[in-house]
Formats: C-alpha cells, sequence, structure tokens
C-alpha cells in the first residue's frame, strides 16, 4: 500500500505557484492557473497511485505528478497568452497530461536517467500541443494569427531566459565590486610609495646631520688643539 499523499503535494503547489507567477498574468487568470495546477496535480498523483501497471515508491510517484503539474502550469500560460478561448483549455491540456504520463511511467519503469527522460517530455508536450493547435485551426476554431501565437508562445523558455539574464547580471555585479576593488589598490600603491620616498627623505636627512655633527666635532677639536 503506496503512501503516496498526493492531496498533500497539490496543496503545497497551490502555496508555491504564485511565486512563480508571471507580472502579466491577471488576478483572474493567476487563480485559474493554480486551480488547473492542482487538478492536474490531484489526477495525476491518483492515477499514478493506483496504477497497477507500476511498482513506484513515493518519490517516483512524486516527480511523475510535479512533471505534469509543471508542463500543466506552463502550457496554461501559453495558451492564455495566445487568446485561445479557454473553452478549448481543458481539452489540449488533458491531452499533454496524458502524454506526459505515458512517457514518464514507462522512463521511470525503465529508469532512465532524469535529464534523457525531461528532454523526452519536452519534445513530446511540443509535439502534442502543436498537434492540439493545429487541430483547432484546422477545425475552424481559432483564427491563424491565433494559431500561430499558440505556437510562438514558451513560458518555460522565458522563465529559463529571465534565470539566465538574473544569473549574469549578478556575476556583472560582481564583476563591478572586484573592478573597483582593483582600481582602488593604485591609490594605495601611491600613498605606499609617497611613505616610502618620506622615510627614504628622513633617513637621509638623519645622515646628512650626523655628518655634519661629526664634522663640527672635528672642527671644534681641531680649533682646541
Amino acid at each position: 500500500m503506496t503512501s503516496f499523499d498526493y492531496n498533500s503535494l497539490a496543496r503545497r503547489f497551490r502555496k508555491e505557484i504564485p511565486e512563480l507567477m508571471p507580472q502579466d498574468m491577471s488576478e483572474e487568470n493567476q487563480k485559474y492557473i493554480i486551480d488547473k495546477v492542482v487538478e492536474f496535480a490531484i489526477v495525476a498523483g491518483k492515477g499514478i497511485s493506483k496504477d497497477s501497471d507500476v511498482d513506484f515508491d513515493d518519490e517516483e510517484m512524486e516527480f511523475l505528478t510535479q512533471l505534469i503539474s509543471e508542463w500543466t502550469f506552463h502550457k496554461t500560460i501559453d495558451l492564455i497568452r495566445s487568446g485561445v478561448e479557454k473553452q478549448y483549455f481543458d481539452k489540449i491540456l488533458e491531452k499533454v497530461a496524458f502524454c506526459l504520463y505515458e512517457i514518464a511511467k514507462q522512463s521511470i519503469s525503465q529508469k532512465m536517467e532524469s535529464e534523457r527522460l525531461l528532454n523526452l517530455a519536452e519534445r513530446y508536450v511540443d509535439k502534442t500541443f502543436i498537434r492540439e493547435i493545429n487541430d483547432l485551426y484546422n477545425n475552424g476554431n481559432i483564427s491563424a494569427e491565433c494559431r500561430d501565437k499558440a505556437l510562438e508562445e514558451s513560458n518555460i523558455d522565458k522563465m529559463a531566459q529571465e534565470t539566465l539574464e538574473k544569473e549574469q547580471q549578478n556575476n556583472k555585479s560582481r564583476r563591478k565590486i572586484i573592478i573597483k576593488h582593483k582600481v582602488s589598490n593604485p591609490a594605495h600603491s601611491s600613498i605606499d610609495k609617497k611613505m616610502r620616498l618620506f622615510f627614504l627623505f628622513l633617513k637621509i636627512t638623519l645622515a646628512l646631520a650626523l655628518a655634519a655633527g661629526v664634522c663640527i666635532g672635528m672642527y671644534i677639536a681641531y680649533c682646541r688643539g
């Protein structure tokens, strides 16, 4: 009997998703996205926990459920941005989720490496999504402009790009600090040079004073003699 608690996982997603939400999503759409992710997380979690064809542990079940949930998040955002009417969302998202379920189930059973599994999942998600969008267009449900917009959208790529840009910006900030520190070094070098010159001058002055003292002493001794 599995101890996998998909309801608890779905509640966790409900708390975490708002932090990942794009700023261009309205309050209404944000709620819609969260509800969809939670809905698909519960369906996927319940399905895999009761699937007699597999013998997954809790960690593997959670991985599959999270994979479907994350893609549901991204593709729902893509659909919203594209302008596709919401009445067509469920069919597309269900096809994507079913595709992911089968791919992940087989891949996990075969002990496929995670990176390879994720690449395979993305390829099949794209293939399924493109087919469903083209079907909508061919059936006269969306315009060519809407179709093209839907096929161009990729929230997962946008998030990856934003993450990369943030990392690059952080690196630039670190470089600025390093450069600033290096620029300040010549000033320290200049001060050190001045100090060395000062001490050299002081030594010369003392040496001259000492020499003068010796000369005066010799002169006085000569006069007394």
